[in-house]
């Protein structure tokens, strides 16, 4: 499979967009803009996470900064769900519409959402996961990419289906991969080892860190 890439300049800290989806290709941040709001087809795109400062120093947008600020359903993923709408927002524009608490839902106890977003006036969810294995420096296998897949999609679907307010029909998965060779390796599950019906409609962004980006993966690592 040929990988195409397009580059930005003017988004700052994100280096390019690497993209490809089963039969369709895309030239333009608009023509992703399209797929992602349009499509019905599962796709799965990657891009490089590189900024030029340390966290503390990054220029973050509103919608992040209260991402930061709010609780969410527990763990210590606020930095990699806060960063992932700060890709998101430079890449299509979109807004916050609504934190991880702030979303509602018909049931209980059913897997749930990181948070909401607006892009063209349209309402997409988004979850945030993270391929990392522990202990730091552990080989992240074939096996740790199909399960941590397979989780997340059957949840992104539970989730679509279960939401109330505010309402919407296709989320985006954003994983954040701690290397080139985990980011590959996820490209490959994806195409091979994951079933149509699981992929449903869902728009996935692989995004891989720099190794200065610790802190996505280890939040500890800002006290370092």
């Amino acid at each position: 499979m040929r990988l195409e890439q397009i580059v930005f300049r003017k988004i700052g800290f994100i280096k390019s967009l690497q993209f490809f989806s089963n039969k369709e290709k895309s030239s333009t941040i608009g023509d992703v803009k399209t797929v992602l709001l349009k499509s019905s087809k599962p796709s799965i795109f990657t891009n490089e996470f590189c900024p030029n400062c340390n966290f503390l120093d990054l220029k973050l947008s509103k919608g992040t900064k209260k991402l930061l600020q709010s609780e969410n359903a527990g763990g210590s993923s606020i930095i990699s769900e806060a960063l992932s709408f700060e890709v998101l927002h430079r890449l299509f524009g979109c807004r916050l519409l609504a934190t991880e608490m702030e979303i509602q839902y018909y049931f209980s106890h059913y897997p749930i959402t990181d948070y909401a977003i607006s892009v063209d006036g349209k309402a997409l969810g988004v979850s945030v996961t993270r391929a990392m294995k522990w202990p730091i420096g552990s080989n992240y296998t074939h096996g740790d990419g199909v399960k941590l897949l397979t989780k997340k999609l059957s949840g992104v679907i539970k989730s679509t289906k279960n939401v109330l307010n505010p309402k919407f029909k296709k989320q985006i998965l954003h994983v954040w991969a701690e290397n080139e060779k985990t980011k590959d390796l996820l490209i490959d599950i994806w195409e091979n080892n994951i079933s149509d019906q699981l992929k449903s409609n869902t728009f996935v962004l692989i995004t891989t860190a720099q190794k200065n980006c610790d802190y996505i993966f280890w939040s500890k690592s800002l006290k370092d």
